[in-house]
Protein backbone atom coordinates (compact mmCIF):
# COMPACT_ATOMS: atom_id res chain seq x y z
CA UNK A 1 0.00 0.00 0.00
CA UNK A 2 1.16 3.33 -1.11
CA UNK A 3 0.85 6.71 0.97
CA UNK A 4 -1.96 7.46 -1.45
CA UNK A 5 -4.08 4.88 -0.28
CA UNK A 6 -5.69 4.37 2.82
CA UNK A 7 -5.14 6.14 5.87
CA UNK A 8 -1.76 7.31 7.86
CA UNK A 9 -1.73 7.06 11.66
CA UNK A 10 -3.69 10.43 12.91
CA UNK A 11 -6.34 8.90 10.28
CA UNK A 12 -6.56 5.48 11.79
CA UNK A 13 -6.80 6.96 15.35
CA UNK A 14 -9.38 9.70 14.50
CA UNK A 15 -11.44 6.46 12.94
CA UNK A 16 -11.06 4.12 15.68
CA UNK A 17 -11.67 7.01 17.79
CA UNK A 18 -15.20 8.19 15.91
CA UNK A 19 -15.78 4.04 15.59
CA UNK A 20 -15.27 3.69 19.40
CA UNK A 21 -17.74 6.65 19.98
CA UNK A 22 -19.99 5.25 17.73
CA UNK A 23 -20.09 1.71 18.93
CA UNK A 24 -20.69 3.21 22.71
CA UNK A 25 -23.35 5.50 21.67
CA UNK A 26 -25.08 2.39 19.58
CA UNK A 27 -24.96 -0.05 22.11
CA UNK A 28 -26.95 2.90 24.78
CA UNK A 29 -29.26 2.54 22.46
CA UNK A 30 -29.86 -1.51 21.96
CA UNK A 31 -30.02 -1.21 25.73
CA UNK A 32 -32.52 1.18 25.91
CA UNK A 33 -34.51 -0.98 23.02
CA UNK A 34 -34.08 -4.50 24.68
CA UNK A 35 -34.24 -3.41 28.06
CA UNK A 36 -36.79 -0.27 28.47
CA UNK A 37 -38.93 -1.75 30.65
CA UNK A 38 -36.89 -3.23 33.06
CA UNK A 39 -34.15 -0.30 33.93
CA UNK A 40 -37.16 2.68 34.18
CA UNK A 41 -36.99 2.28 37.60
CA UNK A 42 -33.00 1.52 37.83
CA UNK A 43 -32.59 5.67 38.53
CA UNK A 44 -34.41 8.75 38.37
CA UNK A 45 -32.56 10.16 35.31
CA UNK A 46 -34.50 6.74 33.43
CA UNK A 47 -37.63 7.89 34.91
CA UNK A 48 -37.39 11.63 33.62
CA UNK A 49 -36.61 10.91 30.45
CA UNK A 50 -38.75 7.77 29.87
CA UNK A 51 -41.91 11.05 31.22
CA UNK A 52 -40.49 13.01 28.08
CA UNK A 53 -40.43 10.01 25.72
CA UNK A 54 -40.09 6.32 25.61
CA UNK A 55 -36.47 5.12 26.78
CA UNK A 56 -37.25 2.53 23.73
CA UNK A 57 -37.80 5.40 21.44
CA UNK A 58 -34.50 7.11 22.97
CA UNK A 59 -33.16 3.97 22.22
CA UNK A 60 -33.82 4.11 18.73
CA UNK A 61 -32.51 7.55 17.95
CA UNK A 62 -29.36 6.40 20.25
CA UNK A 63 -28.77 3.14 18.41
CA UNK A 64 -29.54 5.44 14.69
CA UNK A 65 -26.51 7.99 15.69
CA UNK A 66 -24.20 5.09 16.38
CA UNK A 67 -24.82 3.57 13.96
CA UNK A 68 -24.03 6.78 11.56
CA UNK A 69 -20.68 7.33 13.37
CA UNK A 70 -19.70 3.72 12.76
CA UNK A 71 -20.76 3.78 9.32
CA UNK A 72 -18.59 7.48 8.89
CA UNK A 73 -15.48 5.73 10.57
CA UNK A 74 -16.14 2.86 8.05
CA UNK A 75 -15.87 5.43 5.09
CA UNK A 76 -13.18 7.68 6.19
CA UNK A 77 -10.61 6.06 4.13
CA UNK A 78 -12.47 7.65 1.35
CA UNK A 79 -14.00 11.34 2.45
CA UNK A 80 -11.39 12.40 -0.30
CA UNK A 81 -13.14 10.67 -2.97
CA UNK A 82 -16.76 10.74 -1.35
CA UNK A 83 -18.74 12.60 0.52
CA UNK A 84 -20.38 9.44 2.67
CA UNK A 85 -18.09 9.79 5.58
CA UNK A 86 -19.00 13.50 6.44
CA UNK A 87 -22.40 12.55 5.66
CA UNK A 88 -22.91 10.23 7.83
CA UNK A 89 -20.61 12.25 11.06
CA UNK A 90 -23.20 15.14 10.96
CA UNK A 91 -26.19 13.16 11.14
CA UNK A 92 -24.67 10.53 13.29
CA UNK A 93 -23.47 13.77 15.46
CA UNK A 94 -26.67 15.68 14.96
CA UNK A 95 -28.65 13.04 16.57
CA UNK A 96 -26.53 12.15 19.10
CA UNK A 97 -25.94 15.66 19.96
CA UNK A 98 -29.34 16.10 20.37
CA UNK A 99 -29.80 13.76 23.12
CA UNK A 100 -27.07 13.71 24.66
CA UNK A 101 -27.57 17.53 25.16
CA UNK A 102 -31.41 16.16 26.78
CA UNK A 103 -30.07 13.66 29.17
CA UNK A 104 -27.21 16.11 30.37
CA UNK A 105 -29.83 18.54 31.21
CA UNK A 106 -32.28 16.24 32.56
CA UNK A 107 -29.78 14.60 34.77
CA UNK A 108 -28.41 17.70 36.49
CA UNK A 109 -30.93 17.00 38.77
CA UNK A 110 -31.98 13.31 38.08
CA UNK A 111 -28.87 11.71 37.75
CA UNK A 112 -27.14 9.62 40.58
CA UNK A 113 -24.06 12.00 40.74
CA UNK A 114 -22.90 15.02 38.62
CA UNK A 115 -20.10 12.49 36.89
CA UNK A 116 -23.36 11.06 34.62
CA UNK A 117 -25.27 14.58 33.83
CA UNK A 118 -21.12 15.98 33.05
CA UNK A 119 -20.20 12.68 31.03
CA UNK A 120 -23.59 13.50 28.85
CA UNK A 121 -22.48 16.90 28.44
CA UNK A 122 -19.07 15.87 27.31
CA UNK A 123 -20.67 13.37 24.62
CA UNK A 124 -22.83 16.11 23.95
CA UNK A 125 -20.13 18.89 23.30
CA UNK A 126 -17.96 15.50 21.35
CA UNK A 127 -21.25 15.36 18.78
CA UNK A 128 -21.75 18.80 18.03
CA UNK A 129 -18.07 19.31 17.13
CA UNK A 130 -18.64 16.27 14.71
CA UNK A 131 -21.61 17.21 13.35
CA UNK A 132 -20.16 20.77 12.22
CA UNK A 133 -16.98 18.89 11.13
CA UNK A 134 -18.94 16.77 8.59
CA UNK A 135 -21.19 19.46 8.31
CA UNK A 136 -18.54 22.05 7.27
CA UNK A 137 -16.91 19.64 5.56
CA UNK A 138 -20.07 18.71 3.03
CA UNK A 139 -20.37 22.75 2.60
CA UNK A 140 -16.68 22.72 1.77
CA UNK A 141 -17.19 20.20 -0.63
CA UNK A 142 -20.54 21.08 -2.41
Amino acid sequence: MNEKEGLKIEGIIASLCLFGFGLLTGERGMFWIAESDAVIKDSDLYLSLHQVMPLSIWGIFFFLGGVCLILGSVFLPTINHSKKAALFIMIGGLISSIFYFIMSTVGVYNALNWLSWVQYLTFWALTAILTFVGGSYLWQKK
